[in-house]
């Protein structure tokens, strides 16, 4: 394609980022790292609905004038999955995620696993290391789901075949 760009940021749909998560971004791209990840804060408590259903104290759907509430919440659980992944390009060509759903369970695990195998510097940076990115408790639908077990089950599958 005709796009130019240097680095690829993948970050589930429903991660917040906080307001200076590109500055976050690019002082690590200055520091050297080809391929990191940001792992996020679970925010639980405080003025925050943690209840999954996505909607303030006020009962109203979350919006930017939210957003410092969420940043400054002191109830925050550390999470050790991964959500969030700043790739350089010449890495991510050399990815093949086969037919893997994008956003489901394996998705991540097995980008994970590519892009620590090709980056020369791979980092991880931990739950409260830089504060960047958010999402509202930890309901884990995808356990309950019967749809979404069966994408689990096909990417499972698709992961064998690569």
């Amino acid at each position: 394609s005709g796009m130019q760009y240097d680095y690829v940021i993948y970050t589930n749909a429903d991660i917040i980022l906080h307001e200076d998560f590109y500055n976050i971004v690019r002082k690590q791209i200055e520091a050297g790292y080809g391929s990191f990840r940001i792992n996020r804060q679970t925010v639980i408590g405080g003025n925050i609905n943690s209840k999954g259903d996505n909607l303030n104290r006020k009962g109203d759907p979350y919006t930017v004038q939210d957003l410092d509430e969420i940043f400054s919440s002191q109830e925050m659980l550390l999470h050790h999955g991964t959500d969030c992944f700043v790739i350089e390009k010449s890495i991510l060509k050399k990815v093949d995620m086969g037919n893997i759903f994008i956003g489901t369970l394996g998705f991540a695990n097995m980008l994970l696993l590519q892009t620590s195998y090709f980056a020369k510097q791979p980092r991880k940076f931990g739950t409260f290391e830089t504060n960047a990115t958010y999402h509202f408790g930890n309901d884990q639908i995808w356990r309950e789901d019967e749809s979404l077990l069966r994408l689990l089950e096909l990417n499972m599958n698709n992961v064998v075949d690569l």
